[in-house]
């Protein structure tokens, strides 16, 4: 039922994006960051992937320590994306330069963390 459900809201909330003031809003902002994480909680995983507890035991809190680094990770993007917006309409070139370098700064951290998490 959950994945349905997203299937859905997914293709709405861009829709409702587009008409409440274009392809990029922070209503989309919020979606994603806001109501995604309480469906998923609230809905709930499933264990079909899962063989047995032993193994449910042992992914559940990795998983739940990766999403909160990457919680982390991604609110250091959404300030980098929020100080962008704030400067957009008088933009130097020294301020494009250090957005720019705080960009990929949190990319070489989304990748370190993946590597970090990585299974081999």
């Amino acid at each position: 039922m959950g994945s349905y459900f997203a299937a859905y809201l997914i293709p709405l909330s861009a829709a409702i994006g587009l008409w409440a003031g274009g392809a990029w809003s922070w209503l989309a902002v919020g979606l994603v960051y806001g109501v995604v994480p309480l469906l998923d909680q609230a809905v709930g995983r499933s264990a079909a992937n899962l063989d047995d507890a032993a193994q449910a035991a042992a992914f559940w809190p990795l998983y739940k320590a990766y999403e909160a680094e990457l919680k982390a990770v991604n609110d250091e993007r959404m300030a980098v994306l929020k100080d962008y917006a704030a400067n957009m309409a008088g933009l130097t070139d020294a301020k494009a330069l250090e957005l720019a370098d705080r960009s990929l700064a949190v990319e070489e951290k989304k990748v370190a963390l993946a590597k970090k998490y990585k299974v081999e």
